[in-house]
């Protein structure tokens, strides 16, 4: 039905349309949603010129992602800006209670006054059961509240990309949920996984010889 509106209103304005690029589509229906789509298009005028399958590695945000939408100050960690999170915990519990959230790629959301968890987080970011789990993740000091300066060398010193931001914990969290996927010019590996999947997945020279038509 969206296909066939959509055809309609490039036909009324008189725009070419070479063809349907599906995206997203999950692996364990991939191969019917083709043949399906395929045959559906042909009836309705159009071809299907590429089908391609969704990648969860690029549905993930980066730390620096969530810098530049929200305009947060990076207090350290630029050359980690482009961690994934996979994962996100408010830390505002008791640290014993913290730890049991924590997986890969997990960025925690705290307080600046909340030492305790920042403690926490500097000393599992040293443990080798967790030194993976919060390295490859990240830190938001929330509240406006910056920690003393013995603290913030001990976060200088550490592996852990860490923001700061005058606004309280619950609306930072709030925002998470509205943060849409993109690709920054430094996510390098997702670039390259876009290409990989363009290029095995989409007929481009039939779109480029479209358009030099």
């Amino acid at each position: 039905m969206e296909f066939n509106l959509s055809l309609a209103l490039f036909k009324k304005y008189k725009v070419n349309v070479t063809g349907v690029i599906l995206n997203k589509i999950f692996a364990q229906k991939f191969e019917k949603v083709k043949s399906i789509a395929h045959k559906g298009l042909e009836l309705i005028g159009t071809k299907l010129v590429g089908s391609i399958p969704y990648d969860s590695e690029l549905s993930y945000f980066s730390i620096g992602q969530v810098a530049e939408e929200f305009g947060y100050q990076v207090l350290c960690g630029n050359n980690l800006l482009t961690n994934k999170i996979e994962h996100t915990v408010v830390a505002a519990m008791e640290p014993q209670n913290v730890l049991k959230y924590i997986e890969k790629n997990t960025l925690i959301i705290t307080p600046g006054d909340r030492i305790d968890n920042i403690l926490l987080t500097l000393a599992l970011s040293e443990s080798s059961d967790f030194h993976e789990k919060l390295c490859s993740g990240g830190l938001i000091l929330t509240g406006g509240l910056k920690p003393d300066s013995t603290i913030l060398t001990l976060l200088l010193r550490s592996n852990i990309p860490v923001l700061f931001t005058n606004e309280d914990t619950f609306s930072v969290t709030a925002k998470m949920k509205d943060l849409h996927f993109k690709i920054r010019s430094d996510d390098h590996n997702k670039i390259v996984r876009t290409y990989e999947l363009l290029k095995n997945n989409v007929d481009t020279d039939l779109i480029l010889n479209a358009l030099s038509v």
